[in-house]
């Protein structure tokens, strides 16, 4: 029993197996927490942006159908045209893509963290392996991920279906609206619909990211034999250890002795002794 147990790996990671996993560029992710704050990211963004953001295309739209005579005749003038409407449509985004960007880039700190490998990247032929694949299949993280993915089908639907429904009729009248209010009317219900609904994923990211944290610990628990194993190539093997110190004793023994001053004895008396040190 005391051997089985030596080899269940029942004890949490040490922190040099944690090190070591980061150095090869294993570390817990949530790809939901990662999407739904993206997708959190991109609405609010819009929300926020979305006046100056069409007013501005507008006006970009407005300027590339105008054109004079001599712009049609002049291929080069047209490019240039061209060239400066694309660049007013990535200043005009710039901010909305700025805001993707920071999400993406401080996402990976609400778990794992920051982490840069190349051993990530580095090409591994044992994953071509057909035989690893289909263990990979039918692991219990693999049936894990699939109830995690039908269960997320399953809210995102029931969640659009209820904001549609409820919707209907609002999306009906939309037709007898004039168009600048009713384009107005359109994208609030759009913005409101998609938030609803990106939010519905907050429900699976709360579930997934506990999940992750726990399936990497779990993943990376060691056995006891593991841990002594470690401890003895960190600290030594205990067995050499105790060796050295008992050399180093005898030497410094034979040090001492090979100080002390040598002395000769000379009997003067058959009960008293004369010691003359050299």
């Amino acid at each position: 029993m005391a051997e089985e147990s030596d080899l269940e790996r029942t004890e949490p990671a040490s922190p040099r197996r944690l090190e070591q996993a980061r150095e090869e560029g294993d570390v817990p992710r949530s790809r939901e927490l990662a999407t739904c704050t993206m997708l959190l990211a991109a609405g609010v963004g819009l929300w926020v942006t979305s006046e100056s953001l069409i007013r501005q295309l507008n006006r970009m739209l407005a300027a590339g159908l105008s054109f004079d005579r001599a712009q049609a005749f002049e291929f080069d003038r047209l490019w240039v045209q061209l060239a400066t409407s694309m660049v007013d449509v990535v200043i005009a985004c710039a901010p909305l893509a700025g805001l993707l960007i920071l999400v993406a880039i401080g996402s990976p700190m609400l778990i794992g963290g920051w982490l840069f490998s190349g051993k990530a990247i580095t090409p591994n032929f044992g994953r071509l392996n057909p035989l690893n694949g289909l263990g990979n299949l039918i692991s219990a993280h693999a049936g894990v991920e699939l109830i995690k993915s039908i269960a997320k089908t399953l809210v995102v639907g029931i969640v659009s279906y209820i904001v549609v429904s409820r919707q209907l009729d609002t999306m009906t009248a939309l037709a007898v609206e004039p168009v600048m209010r009713g384009s107005a009317h359109l994208a609030h219900l759009l913005m409101v619909s998609f938030l609803t609904i990106v939010g519905a994923l907050v429900l699976i990211a709360a579930i997934d990211a506990p999940y992750q944290m726990w399936h990497y610990a779990n993943k990376l628990k060691m056995t006891r034999e593991e841990l002594r194993q470690e401890a003895k190539e960190q600290d030594g093997d205990p067995q050499v250890k105790a060796r050295m110190r008992q050399m180093q004793r005898e030497m410094a023994k034979r040090r001492m002795m090979a100080e002390v001053p040598k002395a000769d004895v000379v009997v003067t008396n058959p009960t008293h002794y004369a010691v003359a040190l050299k």
